[in-house]
């Protein structure tokens, strides 16, 4: 009340009645309820829920603080992912491991008659080959880059100017590495025909239709 202009404390009478609230402006109305609003709610003061709602039968009473699960390949905390490091000390699970589960997985389809389960044998098998033959890939190519690195270490070492592969050069490496490999398996011959077979069909789109004879 103390806020409030001398004529609006007079026109609100001197025992606060709400006869005289209301002789008062909309302006100072809004005020004396603002002003009783902030001392009558603290800061500690327990949750107002809607009576409206619901009051759930499981309640949290006590807030617990959430554990927040944190992805170890995304922490700072783990350091800097070295893929050639990872190969080196987890190759064996492409090398040894796989190859086993592969024959594993062949074996029990055979015997399988559920439709269902053949499908999802035939799916395990052809992700562990296709692991196995990217990291085969992949290690060939990590060799090829090794031994581009060597020779530039002995050029730089001889007073020669380092030489750095530029991406087409890496792409062309990365191709080298995959034909190697299906040409080591004997599968080169059956990859390019099928590549021919999906150009041409590309091809075929470009080519003008045929008219139609009257």
């Amino acid at each position: 009340l103390e806020e409030l202009p001398l004529g609006m404390r007079q026109a609100l009478g001197r025992d606060g009645s709400e006869a005289g609230k209301r002789r008062l402006p909309a302006r100072a109305r809004r005020h004396l309820g603002q002003g009783r609003s902030r001392e009558g709610k603290g800061k500690h003061r327990p949750s107002e829920r809607s009576s409206t709602v619901p009051v759930p039968r499981l309640r949290q009473v006590v807030d617990v603080p959430r554990q927040q699960s944190v992805d170890p390949r995304f922490d700072k905390l783990a350091g800097k992912l070295s893929e050639g490091v990872f190969r080196r000390n987890y190759g064996f699970l492409y090398e040894e491991y796989a190859p086993q589960e592969v024959t594993k997985l062949k074996a029990q389809l055979k015997r399988e008659k559920s439709a269902r389960r053949r499908k999802e044998l035939t799916g395990l098998i052809t992700q562990y080959s296709q692991q196995m033959k990217d990291h085969r890939i992949h290690k060939r190519f990590s060799e090829k880059l090794a031994a581009h690195a060597q020779q530039q270490r002995s050029a730089v070492a001889s007073g020669k100017a380092p030489f750095f592969l530029k991406q087409s050069k890496v792409k062309e490496l990365k191709l080298q590495a995959k034909y190697e490999d299906l040409k080591e398996r004997g599968e080169l011959d059956k990859y390019l025909a099928k590549r021919r077979k999906r150009n041409a069909s590309k091809d075929h789109r470009y080519l003008p239709s045929a008219r139609r004879e009257p």
